[in-house]
């Protein structure tokens, strides 16, 4: 049996973040043929809820950047990693040290924490609801941080990061010119697609 993963921003999706008529015949043509069609993207399923508008995949997705596993059928996360303790601590160094970045907080829901042009880009962008909530009060487990941060600054992001003692604890990665998270250590979608086809 054939599988086809895509990935979506910048390359399933167009720049209106819709997919072209063509592409959804061939995915359609390709799972009548028996064919496993999926996704694995950095959006979490709310934000990922657009593209399920459009398609459905008849494979397990792939979503939070290699942190969790979603079942568009029953409509599900099944599986997720979360950031080990100490993540707080770094935002708060984060926030302290570079007060004009933007960063969300995903559990199975995304929070804006504290605002910036780029997180609200990509709430529009995203169709997300306007859900603030401030980082220190949570209790749940977080998936990813999300930094929403003018590209100027990505590496001075970095630098204050890798200066704090948990930086460690966490991996991570640049997703968009304008966005960099903070992962669960060994998370990513490589890792990810060997847990799917355990």
């Amino acid at each position: 049996m054939k599988s086809v993963i895509f990935d979506l921003d910048g390359t399933l999706l167009r720049k209106d973040k819709t997919i072209s008529d063509e592409n959804k015949a061939a995915i359609e043509y390709f799972k009548s043929e028996g064919g496993i069609f999926t996704f694995f993207t950095g959006r979490l399923p709310i934000g990922a809820r657009p593209v399920l508008e459009q398609i459905t995949p008849n494979g397990y997705v792939g979503c939070a950047n290699g942190a969790g596993i979603f079942d568009a059928k029953t409509e599900k996360l099944i599986w997720s990693m979360t950031l080990a303790d100490g993540v707080k601590d770094l935002l708060a160094y984060v926030d302290e040290h570079l007060p004009e970045v933007g960063f969300e907080v995903t559990t199975d829901q995304i929070y804006f924490s504290k605002k910036s042009p780029q997180t609200e880009k990509h709430r529009i962008d995203e169709h997300l609801p306007d859900i603030v909530c401030d980082y220190r009060t949570f209790d749940e487990p977080i998936v990813k941080i999300l930094f929403g941060v003018d590209a100027r600054l990505v590496d001075k992001l970095i630098e204050t990061i890798n200066s704090h003692p948990n930086a460690g604890l966490f991996d991570y990665i640049r997703s968009d010119h304008e966005y960099f998270e903070i992962l669960p250590k060994g998370a990513s979608k490589g890792a990810l697609l060997k847990k799917i086809d355990e």
